[in-house]
């Protein structure tokens, strides 16, 4: 039993085997076990020992501690990224993490540790270790540290306290979540929770539908579902606008079935003829009438001029060309396999959330520049200015630590970084770009663009093509650039 509730095991630990030839991995593992005891209890970490029974498989065994694990230590070697295995481990965590209801990271604690056994480049990291800075556990030589050494001890007793942080403000989200579902099956999401209407389908879609139903739960959505059928048309038409209208999402799973018929639908034709819809049918399109947004499944197999029903087979050509009398362009349809629809869903969710966010704060940009290039920095700064975008410089104070917490603030506040590259050396400018990206990261702030500013005598022609340690736009521009604003739009129009 982990300490965490609803998790396999509260640690896994991915390594490659040959980096324990020596025994270190299983010292660090004891080691570590040891610690976090000492500090709470019922704290588990598991990693592949090669002790499973004969009778187990091993890759099934793997996966699902994997997929079990509520935070992912990876003792990244040269060996390490050369497994493909490790690196399978590392991106199935990772994509596990991403589509849970917490996220990679609770509370910007990231879920992912990249404790480093050797002093790898940045450069080569993996890209699901994007925005994720390294813990050492290698000494100054760039090889794993000595574990009799007192380095190693500090470097263990800070991997501890990180791990206990993170392990109690996830159990405090996960007890805040965790809502008693009474008897009658009442949604655990609360109220205020972001809302889907999951729509009647027909018989032969249960499975698919009680999954989608189940995933979307399981991440923190309420979901509105099983409006009557079988009910008459009156009844369930009140019943299904008023969810519909309230949902920020309606969801219809559609095959080659209407499902089942309304029963007393008082509709006709344009000839006058009685008109026979489903329940599905008939909550797509009050759903296209009343709800923000629709997505609406399809099999990726299903052939619509194949199927039989005339009606159902009009009605699933007219959605998917969107000629539909009802159609919108709030409404999406996919063709995705079964097992992605709810990953699909709960991506659409997400951007339905950041689009619906409130307005960014203003544009503003953090210009870093040695005392050598202030000349040019106050030109640049002008220039920004004039053009709508709040220029911050470093502090220039004599007290350290004051410095460094204005720094931190300034760093909250930007969403553009501009480095000035003039009379210093490359690896200056590149120095200072790490640091800041790393402050960055460990506030969550991290900036929408980065501009590189080629001072003279740099030209951006011959001195340019910087390398930043995360996946950020980059600009790079200079004196001629300045001239012809055009070219600094991407940086100067930036969310």
């Amino acid at each position: 039993m982990s300490y965490l509730p609803g998790f396999e095991c509260d640690i896994f630990i991915s390594y490659a085997h040959a980096n324990n030839d020596d025994g270190w991995v299983t010292y660090f593992h004891s080691e570590l076990q040891s610690a976090l005891d000492g500090l709470m209890e019922g704290v588990t970490i598991w990693r592949d020992e090669r002790r499973l029974n004969s009778n187990t498989r091993f890759d099934p065994e793997i996966e699902k501690q994997v997929k079990g694990a509520a935070i992912f230590l990876a003792l990244v070697s040269g060996r390490y990224l050369e497994s493909d295995y490790c690196g399978k481990e590392l991106r199935m965590f990772h994509e596990k993490a991403r589509t849970e209801k917490w996220g990679l990271s609770v509370e910007n604690q990231n879920r992912i540790f990249n404790l480093l056994l050797y002093d790898i480049d940045y450069k080569d990291w993996p890209p699901e270790f994007e925005g994720i800075t390294g813990s050492k556990f290698h000494d100054d030589s760039g090889w794993p540290s000595d574990q009799k050494e007192k380095d190693f001890v500090f470097q263990l007793r800070k991997l501890t306290r990180e791990i206990e942080g993170l392990l109690k403000i996830f159990k405090k989200t996960l007890s805040a979540s965790r809502v008693n579902a009474d008897s009658a099956g009442r949604d655990p999401a609360g109220e205020d929770a972001f809302t889907v209407f999951l729509a009647a389908s027909s018989d032969s879609l249960e499975i698919q539908h009680d999954r989608v139903l189940n995933e979307l739960r399981r991440n923190g959505v309420r979901v509105v579902t099983d409006i009557p059928p079988p009910v008459g048309a009156k009844e369930h038409d009140e019943k299904a606008r008023a969810e519909l209208s309230r949902a920020a999402l309606s969801v219809h799973l559609l095959t080659d079935s209407p499902g089942q018929n309304i029963f007393d639908l008082n509709e006709t034709d344009s000839e006058g003829r009685p008109l026979r819809k489903s329940y599905s049918r008939r909550q797509l399109e009050l759903g296209l009438e009343l709800s923000r947004n629709q997505l609406v499944w399809m099999p990726p197999e299903l052939q619509i001029e194949k199927v039989e029903n005339e009606r159902h087979r009009q009605f699933l050509a007219d959605l998917e060309s969107g000629s539909h009398s009802n159609y919108r362009s709030t409404c999406r349809i996919i063709r995705e396999p079964k097992s992605d629809v709810a990953r699909v869903i709960l991506e659409s969710i997400e951007r339905i959330k950041r689009e619906a966010a409130p307005p960014q704060p203003a544009a503003a940009a953090l210009l870093n520049f040695h005392i050598k290039d202030r000349r040019e920095a106050w030109k640049l700064i002008d220039f920004f200015d004039q053009r709508g975008v709040l220029p911050f410089t470093e502090p220039e104070m004599d007290d350290p630590k004051l410095t460094l917490k204005i720094l931190e603030e300034r760093i909250k506040q930007v969403n553009r970084l501009i480095f000035v590259y003039g009379a210093v050396e490359r690896s200056w400018v590149e120095g200072r770009m790490w640091e800041l990206l790393k402050m960055a990261t460990s506030y969550n702030c991290l900036p929408k663009a980065c501009g590189i500013y080629f001072a003279p005598p740099r030209r951006k022609a011959t001195d340019g093509n910087f390398g930043l340690p995360i996946t950020i736009p980059v600009c790079e521009f200079d004196d001629a650039d300045i001239a012809n604003p055009q070219v600094l739009k991407p940086l100067l129009e930036i969310a």
